[in-house]
């Protein structure tokens, strides 16, 4: 059997290493605390209505608003002739 001399020594460094374990993790938990649970959540990916998002989805660009850039001649009908 191993004398306390040289148990002491290894499970002080066990404990040591478990120690700095346990305040990683503590700071990783107090981390995800902080991350709002609500703002992850949006109409997109619950039954909730677009009206009660908490940050509002990116709006996509439609194929019209892709088609017609700036810079390009404007396009438009003749005006009818008076009565």
């Amino acid at each position: 059997m191993k004398s306390d001399a040289t148990i002491i020594p290894g499970l002080r460094k066990i404990v040591a290493k478990l120690t700095q374990q346990v305040a990683a993790q503590a700071d990783r938990i107090s981390c995800l605390e902080l991350e709002p649970i609500k703002a992850k959540k949006d109409s997109l990916t619950s039954s909730k209505s677009s009206s009660s998002d908490i940050i509002k989805p990116s709006k996509k660009k439609t194929d019209r608003q892709k088609k017609f850039k700036k810079g390009h001649k404007r396009q438009l009908r003749e005006p009818l002739p008076p009565e």
